[in-house]
């Protein structure tokens, strides 16, 4: 009876201490993420549905971004904004192509100061409702690409 009491203990300590870590982990994760700058989508001025397409992505592509943490306006030190200043849809070699240009504002959302102004741009061909959403993100993506870690040098 002993033998088998001192093994399940020593199981039981075991996942005692994995589950330690692993709360450890998280708890550090957040703590991590807490200290990160916030960073809210502010003004967009587009076209009506780009406009949503271009909030959306934003939205997507700022969570996918490490060294800021979206979060809703009043918890924000930075706001996002900016517009689509370029969208054409033309033939090429019976291909469909859209080449889309972004302009980014990155502002403190107390004071308004501008901190950076990034710009992207992307092309996408083939056939297909979703060329322009592709090229969207995509410029959207380059566009952000030296955010992460800017702003964590800016505080």
């Amino acid at each position: 009876m002993r033998r088998i009491d001192a093994r399940l203990v020593a199981r039981l300590c075991a996942v005692a201490i994995v589950v330690g870590a692993l709360g450890a982990a998280s708890d550090g994760e957040g703590q991590r993420r807490a200290t990160l700058p916030g960073v809210a989508i502010g003004a967009l001025t587009s076209n009506g549905t780009t406009q949503e397409v271009l909030r959306e992505t934003l939205a997507l592509e700022l969570s996918r971004l490490g060294g800021v943490r979206v979060t809703a306006l009043p918890d924000a030190r930075y706001l996002v904004g900016g517009a689509v200043t370029r969208l054409e849809r033309r033939r090429v070699a019976g291909r469909s192509q859209v080449h889309c240009e972004v302009s980014l504002i990155v502002a403190e959302r107390r004071g308004g100061s501008i901190r950076m102004m990034l710009t992207g741009q992307a092309t996408a061909a083939g056939s297909g409702d979703t060329l322009e959403s592709s090229a969207l993100s995509a410029a959207v993506r380059g566009a952000l690409r030296p955010l992460g870690g800017s702003l964590v040098t800016l505080r």
